[in-house]
């Protein structure tokens, strides 16, 4: 599946639709703004990651790109369980909050990403020009694989990951937000 677009689009592959920050204005048979060429709806890229699918896009992803990607959410109908999630590779810059919840797939970037990020870690990429990240829960559940991280370590044996990258990630921000503002 390709996707070129014009303009910066915030929440694509966001399994929510971003129903409940976005005071439902993201509904999943909508048309996705500003593409060249295509038609495609927010509800088509979930499909197509679902099915294990590649998604190329161009142009800038914006925000929240990959929203609990892997994640079949039970307030959207679904069992709440993990499920498999395909490949996006971004041709473009993404802005803050990529992977935000995820836990399966993978994102290639060509481009900038900006912090904060979500639940996503950098891996040795396996796509010439392109960076590569996985979901923090993916390697804590699935292990490495063939992965190699970057600037973070896991243990294996103890199931234990050190994040050493120096990267804002939000999840851990507003936790630590949080915990300043109880003392």
């Amino acid at each position: 599946m390709l996707l070129a677009l014009k303009d910066r689009i915030d929440n694509l592959c966001d399994y929510t639709y971003n129903f409940t920050w976005q005071n439902n204005k993201i509904r999943p048979q909508n048309v996705i703004p500003s593409q060249t060429g295509t038609g495609y709806t927010y509800k088509d890229l979930i499909d197509e990651l679902r099915k294990g699918g590649e998604i190329r896009i161009s142009g800038n992803a914006g925000k929240r790109l990959c929203y609990s990607m892997g994640v079949d959410l039970k307030h959207l109908g679904g069992t709440g369980a993990t499920e498999k999630a395909g490949k996006i590779y971004i041709e473009g810059s993404v802005s803050s909050e990529m992977g935000m919840g995820m836990v399966s797939g993978t994102i290639y970037v060509k481009g900038i990403v900006e912090e904060p990020l979500g639940n996503v870690v950098e891996v040795v990429s396996d796509e010439a020009g392109f960076r590569k990240f996985r979901s923090i829960t993916d390697i804590l559940c699935q292990g490495q694989v063939n992965d190699e991280l970057i600037n973070n370590d896991y243990d294996e044996r103890k199931n234990h990951l050190l994040l050493n990258d120096g990267i804002m990630r939000e999840l851990l921000r507003q936790d630590a937000i949080a915990r300043l503002s109880s003392q």
